[in-house]
Formats: C-alpha cells, structure tokens, sequence
C-alpha cells in the first residue's frame, strides 16, 4: 500500500536514560520481619510487579507444557518460541495460567483490578485467548475452580508492544470473600499471541471502565451509497477546478467539458463520513465504476489520478491527511455501458479503530480521464472479488506461505491487493501495461507481465521471499530472470525466484523483460515471506 503524507512530518525521538540510586534504605523494613513482603499502602489490596520474577504468583500449565516467565521486565507467555534450541521458531498449543494470590475483600464494599500489559499477534478472540478470571473457590486446581472472566477494553492492543493500563472492576458477589486472579492464555499449533504483563494491582473502589468497543450494524453495513441523485452522507472537496459531480446517476469526476472540448486543471476528493470499525472483523469497500481516458495506449498520462485512500487520522483537510492507497488496478473501460465492479478488504491495520475515514480522489493537468462511480458500499466482512482479494497464507515460524490455488480468486481478474493472514499485504500494480497481474485457473498461478509490480507491505521485517514459478511448454515462466527487487539481492534458479539479504518493511519485485510472449511473463504458484526474528 502506498502512503500519501501532506506535508511530510518529521519525529524526532529523544532517549533517557534512568540512573539508579545507591545505599537507599527499603521503606519500612522490619529487621524482626521474615517475609519481605513490602508494607501496602492503606486500600491497595495487592502489588505486584513482574519486573524481575513472577513474584507471588504461579504458572500452571492445563494443557500442553507452556509456562508464563520474565522477560522484558515483564511476565510473558507466548506460544511461539525456539523449543528445539535450533534457532527456528514455531507453534505450539496450550492453556497456561498465571495464578496469583489470595485476596481478602472481607469487609471490602468495591475493588477493581488494573494491569499494565502489551498484546500482539492474537488472530482470534483477545479478550477469550488472554483471559484475566476471578474464583472465590480456588483450592490449588485451576480445573475444578469456577472462574468468572472480567473483561478488559483492547484498545491499542494487538498492533505493537506498547504497553496500557487496563481496569477491570470486581463484581459485587465477590465482595466479602477471598479471591483470586489468574491470566489464561490460549494458543494453537497454527498461531499465538505474546502476551506481556508488567504489573497488576488490585485497590478498594470503582473505577468507570473504557465503554466497550461499538457494535457493528445489525445488518452490517457501515454505508450504501448509490450516488443516483446525490452524494448522500459523502462530501466533495475539490482543491482546484471541477469538483465531482452527480452526473448519470452516478458520482462523476472529469476535468473535461465535452462542449468547448477543454481539460481544466483539477483535484478533488470525495469524503465519506467517520466510520467506526472497532468491533469489525474485516471490512470490505466496494463499488461499480466506469473508467475512461486515464492512459494512452497503455501508458499512463502524466498527472491523471483515480484513487481509493483511506486514513484514520483525517484533519478535515484531505490536503494536510496522511492517505493509504488501497487503489489497486482499476480497469479501464471501453464503452460507457459496462460497469467494472471494485472491491477491497480494508486493510488490517484500520480495523479495530474508529475514525475510518474513506475518500475517492481524481487529478488531472493537460488531459482529464473520466471516472464514474456508483452504489458505493462499506460492508462488515472480507473482499471476495475485485481490486482487493481474500488473503490467506500458512504461517510457520518466521515465515508465512501462499499458495495461489487456495485464495479463492476468480479466473482472469484482474488483481488489486490481498491481504495475508498475518496482516501483510501483497498489492498488485500494472505499470502501465494493458495487461495487469491476473490469475489464471489453467496453472492455477498469477501471471504478471512486462512492467507489473507486486509491492510487499508488512509490519515485521521482510528478509527475503522465495518464488515458486510454473512451466508452461517447457518455458519457465520466471520472466526470463529479469525481474528487479527495491532491496536485496534477487536470483533466478531453476523455478524459484529468491530474494536475500533485505531488510525492510515493504519490497516491490517489477517484472523488467523486453521479450515478449511466455518468456516475458512470471507465472507464480505460491509465495513464501521470511521476516526478521
């Protein structure tokens, strides 16, 4: 996915360094006083910090053989680890619980729970794979005990490791009895989370907990806009020249006027309203289009632009917004009765968060092409056709395969961008050839032709792809090796194109082959995606 910044902005971080004292009396020690355990401050109820050690707390694993440990001045789990001490990490299933102590809210009226932790990686249900339960008939066995679960807010959680405090209010009926809190944490052989917890704390008295996360429409929809007589809930903000337009019953974006047969200069957005994605699982954006005059002969025309951005950190002005382009390949038409039909999964990293912003963006200097666009929709659930497939992908360790036959694409479409399941994108660009990245189920491959582009975006660290290309008439389909990568090394052997020693968050392979027919062509079955450890 391309970013698009007005203006650039530049972050300067500035690191401090903390210093410890030496010779500095621990308050309240007791030299008749055994335990060590430090003085609470009247209604703190329990204290713990997972700095050094689990402190008065217990790993119990109920399946498998995980267990919670200190790292990172933190109790952490996770289980995606090196078990074998080769270097290479993988899954592993289990339930492993942190169990604390007993806590006595004899005669205590409110008490609520607040736990400072990071979470990244969960795929599933975070609030139900990274549990904090409460028992007042905890006996020694997390199996027999009855356990309640207090659920916490997840904002910020789930896309780094910075930490949040996060407070959870103690039921009623608990009150006037001794409890216990335990962290359970739920993993599979095919993925898991980490999970890293610096302290909890446990105090006498109410806290008003984070509204829970926004439901998604009863009938999933999020907007429906046909543009047949107006622009509905959408706003028009043109930087200079024509502005969008209704215009046969559609929304129309031209800088050209058939009568006097004159292109003006023009820039203009059309803006959605905020949409709160929260609670969204994936969200898919789709709309019919009619696109004409945006190349020549296949070539792109300098300053003509047709673009779907999306953003979630919208000014107001779409000038000074910093735009993700989920655009894909539109396809360019050749009447004005057939409609191509766009659809797009919006990417991982806005979903979960409010303030969504969607915007349908046209340019053009000397000459205009004209876009029409109608029964423009946002919809809970994953992109089947169109500009943005449904991603998929065999994580394993620090890598993840793809396997072309198993995405669910469509014979001869035309491609845009699938999102894998570990959040990374692969997005498919023409280049300005006629012909864009399409997949074929005759080899079940994606072909990408001279001057096609596949862009690679991900939030870890990518070090190196291997592609496996198929034969076609004993022809390896691998463009004849003349494919470039923007970082590292790439080579040709055999049917695998392999890229080594990159180090960066988004690579882009382009397919450079002047040959023509088969031999220009790459023809991918599957693609495999090493990340960094």
């Amino acid at each position: 996915m391309k970013k698009i910044l007005y203006p650039m902005l530049a972050l300067t971080l500035t690191a401090f360094t903390f210093t410890s004292c030496e010779d500095v009396p621990a308050p309240y020690d007791d030299p008749n006083d055994n335990t060590n355990e430090p003085v609470l401050p009247e209604g703190v109820l329990l204290d713990q910090s997972f700095t050094s050690s689990l402190g008065n707390f217990t790993s119990v694993s109920s399946s498998g053989t995980l267990e919670w440990y200190n790292d990172y001045s933190s109790a952490m789990v996770t289980g995606y680890q090196d078990f074998n001490g080769d270097g290479i990490k993988e899954n592993q299933a289990g339930t492993t619980w942190l169990v604390g102590p007993t806590v006595d809210l004899t005669d205590v009226e409110k008490a609520y729970v607040t736990i400072n932790m990071a979470l990244n990686y969960e795929r599933g249900d975070i609030n139900e794979n990274n549990s904090v339960l409460i028992s007042n008939n905890y006996a020694g066995d997390v199996n027999t005990a009855t356990w309640e679960q207090l659920t916490y807010n997840t904002d910020g959680l789930n896309s780094s490791f910075d930490f949040y405090e996060k407070s959870m209010n103690i039921p009623s009926k608990f009150m006037n009895s001794k409890i216990v809190i335990a962290l359970r944490h739920s993993c599979t052989e095919s993925y898991s989370s980490t999970w890293e917890v610096k302290s909890m704390t446990i105090e006498e008295g109410e806290v008003e907990e984070t509204p829970e996360t926004p439901d998604t429409p009863t009938d999933g929809i999020y907007i429906d806009e046909s543009f047949a007589n107006d622009f509905g809930v959408f706003t028009v903000n043109t930087i200079k020249g024509t502005p969008w337009i209704i215009d046969f019953s559609s929304a129309k974006a031209s800088g050209y006027d058939n009568a006097s047969q004159n292109t003006t200069p023009s820039e203009s957005f059309l803006v959605s309203p905020a949409i709160d994605l929260g609670a969204s699982k994936g969200t898919t954006i789709s709309f019919e289009y009619i696109l004409r005059y945006v190349t020549n002969y296949g070539e792109p025309i300098e300053g003509v632009n047709n673009l779907v951005l999306i953003t979630d950190n919208y000014t107001g002005d779409p000038t000074t917004t910093t735009w993700t382009d989920i655009t894909g390949t539109l396809t360019e038409g050749r009447d004005w009765t057939t409609w191509s039909t766009y659809s797009a999964s919006v990417p991982a990293e806005f979903i979960g968060k409010d303030n969504i912003v969607i915007a349908l963006y046209y340019s053009c200097e000397a000459s205009s092409g004209t876009w029409e666009v109608k029964n423009l929709t946002v919809k809970e659930g994953d992109s089947e056709s169109g500009g943005d497939q449904p991603g998929d992908g065999e994580i394993s360790g620090n890598s993840i395969t793809v396997d072309v036959s198993t995405l669910g694409l469509t014979n001869g479409e035309a491609l845009g961008t699938l999102t894998l399941a570990d959040g990374t994108t692969l997005t498919f660009d023409g280049g300005g050839n006629q012909n864009p990245p399409k997949y074929y189920d005759n080899g079940t491959n994606i072909r990408m032709y001279p001057k096609n582009s596949l862009k690679i975006n991900s939030t870890q660290t990518i070090v190196g792809i291997e592609m496996e290309c198929d034969t076609y008439n004993n022809i390896i389909c691998n463009a004849s090796g003349d494919v470039t990568t923007s970082s590292g090394k790439i080579s040709a052997n055999g049917n695998i194109l392999t890229v080594t020693d990159a180090s960066t968050n988004e690579l882009t392979l382009t397919n450079v082959s002047t040959q023509t027919s088969t031999p220009s062509q790459i023809r991918f079955l599957s693609l495999k995606i090493y990340y960094a450890e």
